[in-house]
């Protein structure tokens, strides 16, 4: 499965903000989903730290955690990843302090925390 990236056209910025346009979340046209290689250079680098912020969480505080565990995980991993990203101060501030903005995201790192432990527990078991 090779992945394709979406027309500019297919793309929409979620809202125009006070914010720095580099922290702005690009929405597929028509939904209010998110993808990862639509987004800005540093909500990528954001989003992908985030991921070895949860796996240190599942390693070393609960391995199985129940619903609200794990979304706790994730938002603290995308805080804490924002946080740790020099570029991304105000990204983390912005994280901070609007929950609407937070709470896209973190759809988005764990639908693709899962995809990625599911393709490494197959990987192991093969």
């Amino acid at each position: 499965m090779t992945a394709t990236p979406l027309a500019l056209d297919s793309v929409t910025i979620e809202s125009p903000s006070t914010w720095p346009a580099d922290t702005d979340l690009k929405l597929i046209k028509g939904s209010t989903r998110l993808m990862l290689t639509t987004q800005t250079p540093l909500v990528q680098a954001v989003i992908k730290k985030s991921l070895l912020y949860i796996r240190t969480s599942l390693l070393f505080e609960n391995a199985f955690p129940d619903a609200v565990l794990a979304l706790t995980f994730v938002r603290d991993a995308v805080i804490s990843a924002a946080a740790n990203h020099g570029p991304a101060t105000t990204m983390h501030t912005r994280l901070v302090l609007e929950e609407d903005y937070i709470s896209k995201i973190v759809p988005l790192v764990s639908n693709f925390n899962l995809v990625t432990t599911e393709l490494t527990l197959f990987e192991a078991s093969c």
